[in-house]
């Protein structure tokens, strides 16, 4: 939305919409298609905590007595956000999502959502919500309600009024200050509230006077603001230097001991319910500095239609828009829940004009400016969100957070098309608490399997493993408490699972599993990284405090220690990474004070081909070993540099990787997979996140995912065991602190 004057807007608005209402507007819907289809279900997804939307679907199912419509609540909107784009693309989640623009991009970008059907009428509704539903040059969601904007909400037994500017609003606060009470609170560290500020001393999120508009988070203008909120809190002192955030925030309003909060409104209809007349509400106050307006986003709620539901669901999904955008339906928004329609007719009905409280908040909305939409808004509220707790810590200055914000935001918007052909096929550790690392990824009986670390109290360390016939739709069908899943390897009709505890069990079936760690085995072996099948036997290394063992068995019960030839160090690894090249069995193994080594068998002594990290003892261990045009790759984990290696013969290697392939702040780690006649190598970055390169000959490199596929808390990928191919994908498992996310790459 362009910056408008508010009088003249708030008149134009209203005009329009009476002209609507006189016209014949009051009963008109945005129609979709007519007549009902037989009698069906279909669900509804929303964040609602009002009963406005329950009474809408009440109305409807009376008049469709053969339609049902279910309602699912979510408290928190993040996870709404999460579920849907879980299960939608497999064909579940809700039929209908009730919910803000701001998911909208994702959601696109995804395919999970269907544009809205033509005969939706949605010049009907307010000009910014149809705005808010414009993308890609279609509309994606019939709106609801108009606004989801902030505002500033007051104690009547503590304020008489708000002045109209910030001089006078900050003193007035001042004085309010002390004795157990705060002048104001509010949300401190979400962007969201701090946008109005931006606004206020003359900023925006974007330039758009370029195309496309580039973010803006380094303005003077953004340093202002940032100036401007930090004094509050530890210059002036009306907010609290504690803890506070959302709900702590709203906690200290409604129990009496903040005068004013500033929040959205979602919340007028709780606060009337706990103050009744004494709240008072206000349009934010003017930027004595600027002399501008505070333009918080605006944007509303929105019906959006789920790609996947059958044309029976659809149907009765656009008949209850259709119904839910009716004049009689969109009044029920002011009288349950106090939010604006948008339906312009409803807007301008004497419900809506004739309450005081009501215009205040439309009022409001007017001057705002509308959320974008785009992919590129995700990236603004992550790059903002961190410096904004340190500045609110009051261990930055705002000079140097609104430079931060700017680096890094503008960054990865940079690489986010160059991120195409990635999608995540997980959420959050297959929506586990505690799944940090998935370090081991095989294809067993037409399943994907996904070994997982689980640190969820960080005293019970625990194994999950997980499984998903179509890469998307995951079930944990194990679950011990050992040190996380470190391998996965099919053998002789079984799939094995090794741990970082050095145990051992399979299932025939992917579901049942049995413990088959060795007996006799040294309880201090441990560090399964790695286990290959080679004449018709497992094999695996662990660690066990002096050096490295090798074992196999050819049936998973009887097993030997197989160390013919090996010269075991007090400082070796377990073998971290193998291959099967030219007829014999390779193995890396790590060596911290020398370097990594490479040995090699033919089933009956070992030998040594590499020692010292090809000269670099900084090559700690080899990560991943991949056969790739006849030659025999190995990547290394050094913290210093990406190297990558290669051999015709096991004896005489070149480097082929490091004069290309630079990457900052690396955590050492890589791991490597052939697929679709190309050789693909990860990198692990603490701070630019996984990078993943792409090799057509072994020797030139193309990147083909930065910055942590876009997600740049994902640091660290899992060595030998976490890239796989399956079902015409790439898959590759990272670790990522939020939640470890499983990744996939193709068509």
């Amino acid at each position: 939305m362009k910056n408008s004057s508010f009088r003249f807007v708030i008149i134009l608005l209203v005009l329009l919409a009476c002209c609507l209402y006189l016209l014949g507007g009051r009963g008109a819907p945005a129609q979709a298609k007519p007549g009902a289809p037989d009698a069906t279900t279909i669900t509804i997804w929303h964040t609602d905590a009002t009963s406005a939307l329950q009474t809408i679907v009440a109305d409807f199912q009376a008049a469709h007595p053969t339609l049902t419509v279910q309602l699912v609540y979510f408290s928190d909107p993040d996870e709404l956000y999460r579920q849907y784009l879980l299960e939608s693309p497999m064909d579940g989640g809700p039929d209908l999502v009730h919910g803000p623009n701001d998911w909208l991009g994702m959601f696109v970008a995804e395919n999970l959502l269907l544009p809205v059907d033509p005969s939706f009428d949605l010049s009907l509704f307010v000009p910014q919500t149809q705005a808010a539903v414009r993308y890609h040059q279609q509309d994606w969601a019939v709106p609801a309600t108009y606004g989801n904007h902030l505002m500033l909400f007051y104690n009547k037994n503590l304020v008489a009024s708000v002045p109209s500017n910030t001089t006078d609003w900050i003193t007035l606060a001042k004085s309010l200050t002390g004795g157990g009470l705060y002048g104001l609170v509010y949300n401190v560290n979400e962007p969201f509230w701090l946008i109005p500020w931006l606004t206020g001393h003359g900023g925006w999120v974007f330039d758009e006077t370029l195309t496309p508009p580039a973010p803006d988070l380094g303005s003077p203008e953004m340093a202002a603001a940032l100036q401007f909120v930090q004094d509050l809190r530890y210059t002036v002192g009306i907010v609290p230097t504690d803890y506070l955030d959302y709900g702590t925030a709203e906690e200290l309003f409604v129990n009496g001991t903040a005068a004013m909060i500033i929040n959205g409104d979602w919340a007028l209809n709780y606060y009337l319910e706990t103050f009744g007349d004494a709240l008072g509400i206000a349009m934010l106050p003017t930027v004595s500095v600027t002399g501008l307006r505070p333009q918080p986003m605006v944007q509303g709620t929105f019906y959006m239609f789920n790609a996947n539901q059958t044309k029976k669901d659809l149907e009765t999904s656009q008949l209850f828009v259709n119904f839910a955008s009716s004049m009689e339906e969109q009044l029920l928004w002011p009288q349950i829940a106090r939010r604006l329609p948008a339906l312009q007719a409803a807007l301008a009905d004497p419900l809506v004009q004739e309450d005081p409280i009501l215009q205040v908040s439309a009022a409001q909305a007017v001057i705002g400016r509308l959320m974008p939409v785009s992919m590129e808004m995700f990236v603004v509220w992550e790059h903002v969100y961190d410096p904004l707790v340190w500045l609110m810590d009051n261990t930055i200055s705002p000079a140097d957070a609104a430079a931060t914000m700017q680096a890094e935001a503008a960054h990865l918007i940079n690489v986010i098309p160059l991120n195409e052909g990635w999608e995540i096929a997980n959420l959050n550790g297959f929506d586990s608490g505690g799944n940090y690392q998935i370090p081991a990824l095989a294809e067993f009986n037409g399943y994907l399997y996904a070994g997982v670390w689980n640190a969820s109290d960080w005293e019970h360390i625990g194994a999950q493993i997980w499984r998903s016939a179509s890469g998307f739709d995951w079930q944990m069908v194990d679950e011990r408490l050992l040190n996380g899943v470190s391998y996965l390897i099919v053998f002789d009709d079984y799939l094995y699972a090794g741990s970082w505890d050095g145990n051992v069990w399979r299932s025939a079936d992917g579901l049942t599993w049995e413990d088959v760690t060795i007996e006799g085995y040294d309880l201090e072996n441990n560090n399964i990284q790695s286990m290959a099948v080679y004449q018709d036997q497992l094999y695996f290394s662990t660690w066990n405090g002096y050096g490295a063992e090798f074992w196999r068995t050819p049936n998973g019960t009887d097993w030997e220690q197989f160390q013919e030839g090996f010269v075991q160090g007090e400082y070796q690894s377990a073998g971290t990474a193998s291959a099967i090249f030219n007829g014999m069995l390779y193995y890396g193994v790590g060596n911290w004070p020398t370097g990594a080594e490479i040995w090699r068998t033919d089933g009956s002594a070992w030998t040594q081909m590499m020692a010292g990290g090809f000269g670099d003892p900084a090559n700690w261990t080899v990560s991943a070993l991949e056969v790739y045009r006849g030659s025999l790759y190995a990547s290394m984990y050094n913290s210093e540099s990406v190297q990558v290696w290669r051999t015709t013969d096991g004896t005489n290697w070149t480097e082929v990787v490091s004069a290309q392939i630079q990457v900052g702040d690396l955590d050492g780690s890589t791991a490597m997979e052939m697929y679709n006649g190309s050789l693909y190598l990860a990198v692990g970055s603490w701070w630019e996140g996984v990078q993943v390169w792409r090799s057509d000959n072994g020797t030139d490199w193309t990147q083909v995912a930065y910055d942590g596929l876009s997600d740049w808390s994902a640091v660290f990928v899992n060595f030998d065991g976490g890239m796989t191919v399956f079902d015409g994908h790439l898959y590759l498992g990272v670790t990522d602190w939020d939640g470890g996310e499983v990744w996939r790459y193709g068509p």
